[in-house]
Order: C-alpha cells, then structure tokens, then sequence
C-alpha cells in the first residue's frame, strides 16, 4: 500500500448517514493533544451587512492522517506538492 493509497477502499463502509458540508474555506488548525489536530472549517454567506464566516465543520485527526491526506487532496486536483521530506519520519517513503 503506498502513501496515496490511505486505505483499501473496498473494506470502507458508507453508511449514507454522514452528510456532505460545503465549506468555503479552512478557518485555522489548533493543536488539541494526543499528537491530535483539529481542522475548523467554515462557510461564507454574503448578508446586507457584508459577509460573514460560519463554522460549519470541525475535523479531528491524527498527526499520521496529516501529511499522507493532504498528499491525497493535492492528487486528485492535480496539484504537486512536497512536504519537505516528512514522511520517512513516518515510515511511509
């Protein structure tokens, strides 16, 4: 299994219970212990008071999720991105 292949998705199951989030944009990553990190990600709504940034999803996961996911996320839109060599310090060259 190589680093874009997180997991054999055959074996994931979809419960069709988790909804889709549209999300405008990433709101800030905080550190939240365990080697854990949460992702806060909000939506725009333009009102007549100008706009306004909601909180719509919060994302909690683990350092080793990190790096190979937004690997992941860069692939599948066509992006090429180096992380500086963080992986063999996972053991996932």
């Amino acid at each position: 299994m190589g680093v874009l292949d997180i997991c054999d998705t055959r074996r994931m199951t979809d419960s069709n219970f988790v909804p889709d989030t549209f999300v405008s944009g990433l709101g800030g990553v905080e550190d939240v212990g365990g080697g854990c990190y949460r992702f806060t990600f909000y939506s725009m709504h333009h009102g007549d008071d100008g706009d306004e940034l909601t909180v719509v999803s919060k994302l909690v996961a683990p350092m080793e999720a990190v790096p190979p996911a937004l690997l992941m996320a860069a692939k599948a839109i066509g992006l090429s991105i180096a992380l500086g060599g963080y992986f063999p310090k996972l053991g996932m060259n």
